[in-house]
């Protein structure tokens, strides 16, 4: 039981806690530059450990005593890294979609949607939506994001 408590408890600290701007934030600019990063890293080992491991590694007699190469355990960590950063922008696309399902106002959902799910540039958005003005965009996206705060001060995942 003790086990247990602890592991709740060391979840219960990983757990990340904003606001939904900065939520949002994360989504759109952070979290995906964090899965480039960690998937440039674990190719660019890949590539490294399919074409330099020397044929001792692979096999070795009985006698012999073998070792894990440096950069197969990089490797290794990479990918980790990688399906872990990838599994939390899952989880935060996920999570962002049931923010942006519960406006009820079209118009501040289309908005959301196109930028955070869509990921299209505010100008795309503008033109598609037929706004004469960038600011009445950006103050609908505005209210989105201050009706969802009142709904939720504090998002953790």
């Amino acid at each position: 039981m003790k086990i247990l408590k602890i592991m709740n408890l060391r979840e219960f600290i990983r757990r990340e806690k904003m606001t939904i701007r900065q939520f949002f934030y994360n989504l759109k600019e952070v979290q995906p530059v964090k899965v480039e990063l960690a998937e440039n890293e674990y190719r660019k080992l890949e590539e490294q450990v399919n074409g330099a491991l020397p044929a001792e590694h692979i096999s070795g007699g009985s006698n012999s005593i073998q070792t894990v190469p440096p950069v197969l355990i990089q490797y290794e960590t990479a990918k980790e890294n990688y399906e872990r950063e990838k599994r939390k922008y899952e989880k935060m696309v996920k999570k962002a979609e049931t923010y942006i399902d519960e406006l009820k106002n079209p118009v501040r959902h289309a908005i959301m949607r196109q930028r955070y799910l869509l990921n299209w540039a505010w100008h795309t958005i503008e033109v598609t939506n037929n706004f004469n003005y960038y600011r009445t965009m950006m103050r609908i996206h505005k209210s989105a994001l201050d009706e969802l705060t009142k709904k939720h001060k504090e998002v953790s995942f």
